[in-house]
């Protein structure tokens, strides 16, 4: 590495170091990512440290013995040190504040997402829109109506066993053998956006139930604007009484209020969405999912 490109290497190094905080003090994403922000600063603190010494070992090159190869190949290990650092806090930049890859978990958006897919989240400054898949964060603050299951994530422990032979016998101690949930402080649902501010949002009793004189037993279609809601494989979507309530709960005067959302997912006959936890807040949105991975193609 020679001085000129430690200079260049350390302006770079600099810059997105100063690009991380304004972007940070301007609170472009609602992400947050405590794991991106310690790669970030693990990667600039190598990087300035490299930058640092190729311009001592520069300025002190006649001082220097090449006595190994080690020594004689010091700036080209410098130079793919500094590489690899400066990449990877771009790689943070850009995960932290503009798109992130990640994986679905659930069979609620089937067949438009599979359990298992890889996908790309884009979080810069979004703000949901009719149709778009979004990434929800769910919390038992904000979402009282879910079960407190959702929020265990099974914990598996390996039990620690200690075997004592006593009199010709085998004794076995297990210190540890619970496989006892953990407690999540938030889950992150995909769901697809039905309705935004101000929408009009009615039920229609089915056909099928309309003769049913016991309210609880019939079954509901809902309205958005005058259109019964269908997912995008037409398929239209039933509500029990309480999941109709639910979402009315909601609603002012049959309308979405300001920064409210109505989030269902395109399984219809297995999803938990607003028909179980109602209408969602803007700033639960997380962002917005705009390509898949694995397998490789975009979404509708």
């Amino acid at each position: 590495m020679t001085l000129k490109k430690a200079y260049q290497t350390l302006i770079i190094t600099v810059i997105l170091m100063m690009l991380t905080i304004i972007l940070y003090a301007l609170r472009v994403t609602r992400l947050k990512l405590d794991w991106g922000m310690t790669g970030f600063v693990i990667a600039a603190i190598l990087s300035l440290f490299s930058v640092v010494f190729a311009i001592h070992q520069n300025k002190h090159l006649k001082d220097i013995k090449q006595s190994n190869w080690i020594s004689k190949h010091r700036f080209e290990i410098l130079d793919w040190f500094t590489f690899l650092s400066v990449s990877l806090m771009a790689i943070f930049v850009l995960f932290l504040f503009f798109i992130l890859p990640s994986d679905v978990s659930q069979g609620s958006m089937t067949p438009t997402l599979e359990d298992g897919n890889r996908i790309i989240v884009y979080h810069f400054k979004y703000e949901p829109k009719l149709d778009d898949i979004v990434i929800i964060k769910i919390t038992q603050d904000e979402f009282p109506e879910l079960n407190d299951s959702y929020f265990y994530k099974k914990k598996t422990v390996c039990p620690l066993v200690f075997k004592f032979l006593n009199n010709d016998c085998v004794t076995t101690i297990v210190l540890d053998d619970t496989n006892s949930p953990v407690m999540l402080d938030a889950i992150y649902f995909v769901k697809r956006v039905a309705g935004v501010e101000g929408d009009l949002v009615t039920f229609i009793e089915a056909e099928d139930y309309a003769v049913d004189f016991i309210e609880q037993n019939k079954r509901y279609h809902i309205s958005i604007n005058g259109r019964i809601y269908q997912n995008p494989y037409n398929e239209i979507y039933e509500f029990t009484y309480l999941q109709k309530a639910i979402i009315q709960e909601g609603l002012i005067a049959n309308k979405l209020p300001d920064n409210k959302l109505l989030v269902f997912g395109d399984n219809k006959n297995n999803s938990t969405d607003s028909k179980n936890f109602g209408v969602v807040e803007n700033s639960s949105i997380m962002g917005k999912v705009i390509f898949k991975l694995s397998p490789f193609g975009g979404v509708k």
